[in-house]
C-alpha cells in the first residue's frame, strides 16, 4: 500500500499537532484493510452491529488521499487497486476473497466473499461465528442483518443477534 504523503491525522488535523505515531498507525491499518469489507456494489460487510453505508462514508476524512481507498470507494473510477484479492485478517478472524477489484471485468459484478471466524467478544456481540457474507455477478446473495436495536428486551434485538439471523456455516 503506498504511504499518503503526510501522516492520515496530520492531514485531517492540518494545523495542528499530529497525533501520536502509535495512534497513527491504527488508523493507517484501519484504512489499508476496511477496503477489504465492501460488496461490490461499495456498501460496507453488516457483520455485528454494523450499520449500512458505502465505502466512501467510512473513515473518509482519514484516507481521502489514500490511493487505493479512493480506487474502492470510486468502485475503481479513481486511485489504485489493492494489490490483493483475498486478505486473512487472522487476529481478528475476518477472512475474505474477491474474484477482482473491477479490472477485468465491472467493478459491481465481481463476486466478493466474507466470512467470520472471530473470537466472542465483549460488546456488540451476535452469535454469528462461521457466517459469511457473498455477493457476485452484480447481487448481494447472503448478507447479514447488521444492527438493530440495543435494547435486549426487544424481541427483534434477540432474534437479529441469535444464529437464526445469520447466514451460519453449521458444522456437521
Amino acid at each position: 500500500l503506498p504511504t499518503p504523503r503526510r501522516p492520515i491525522m496530520s492531514r485531517l488535523r492540518s494545523g495542528r499537532p499530529a497525533l501520536s505515531p502509535e495512534f497513527e498507525a491504527v488508523v493507517a491499518k484501519a484504512v489499508r484493510n476496511i477496503v477489504h469489507f465492501t460488496h461490490p456494489d461499495g456498501e460496507t460487510v453488516l457483520f455485528g452491529d454494523s450499520g449500512t453505508g458505502e465505502l466512501r462514508n467510512t473513515l473518509e476524512s482519514f484516507a481521502a488521499e489514500d490511493p487505493v481507498f479512493l480506487y474502492v470507494s470510486s468502485r475503481g473510477a479513481r486511485g489504485v487497486p489493492p494489490a490483493e484479492t483475498s486478505l486473512a485478517l487472522h487476529k481478528t478472524g475476518f477472512f475474505m476473497m474477491r474474484s477482482g477489484w473491477g479490472t477485468e471485468r465491472p467493478f459491481a459484478d465481481e463476486t466478493f466473499l466474507i466470512a467470520d471466524f472471530s473470537p466472542w467478544g465483549k460488546a456488540h456481540q451476535h452469535e454469528d461465528f462461521l457466517s459469511f457474507e457473498l455477493s457476485a455477478g452484480g447481487f448481494r446473495w447472503f448478507t447479514d442483518l447488521g444492527t438493530f436495536s440495543y435494547d435486549r428486551d426487544d424481541p427483534w434485538r434477540n432474534y437479529v443477534t441469535s444464529p437464526l439471523a445469520h447466514n451460519i456455516v453449521v458444522p456437521f
